[in-house]
């Protein structure tokens, strides 16, 4: 189940929901076997596509919110809104699923369009600020680091520190301590 991964305080769960032996997991059992993490965590971060599946499902039932990337692209929005009519329809999920876009190139009208649209429309499921499609945000999987350590002057980090704010915002969680 969860693991220990190289970084101290990180735990990582497989994506395909079986325990070590194999088995199928339950959504309840996956939450269990995480310890609850409710009560252990004031976050918890899943750097994956979205998806509906016994991980997904488990992690859903004990999340208050799920910042949920989103492509400005018309299938991005349905598989949104897929997520959204899931979440409603599910016993367990009890999460608030807030969406906000990622790898948005500004030169192209359609993204700049749906962008617009979505935050207009609903400004309570959707972040106003957006990742744009950048080399740097890409490079991060080649520097295995966060943008912050090799591009902390850029517009790139400036605009996950415009999300991070908007999730605080959102959440009401105070603002870290210096």
């Amino acid at each position: 189940m969860g693991r220990a991964g190289r970084d101290p305080g990180r735990i990582r769960f497989p994506a395909h929901g079986r325990d070590a032996r194999g088995r199928q997991e339950s959504g309840q059992t996956t939450g269990r076997r995480a310890g609850a993490p409710r009560s252990r965590y004031d976050l918890i971060f899943l750097d994956c596509p979205p998806s509906i599946s016994v991980l997904s499902e488990s992690l859903f039932s004990l999340a208050d919110y799920v910042f949920m990337p989103m492509l400005p692209t018309e299938l991005s929005r349905r598989a949104f809104q897929q997520v959204q009519e899931h979440m409603e329809a599910s016993k367990y999920a009890t999460a608030e699923v807030v969406a906000f876009y990622n790898l948005v190139d500004r030169r192209k009208t359609l993204h700049r369009t749906n962008v617009l649209r979505g935050y207009a429309a609903q400004p309570e499921l959707f972040c106003e600020a957006s990742i744009p499609a950048r080399t740097d945000i890409e490079r991060m999987a080649l520097e295995m680091k966060p943008l912050l350590e090799y591009a902390p002057d850029s517009d790139s980090a400036a605009a996950y520190g415009a999300l991070w704010r908007e999730i605080r915002r959102k959440t009401a969680m105070p603002a870290p301590r210096s």
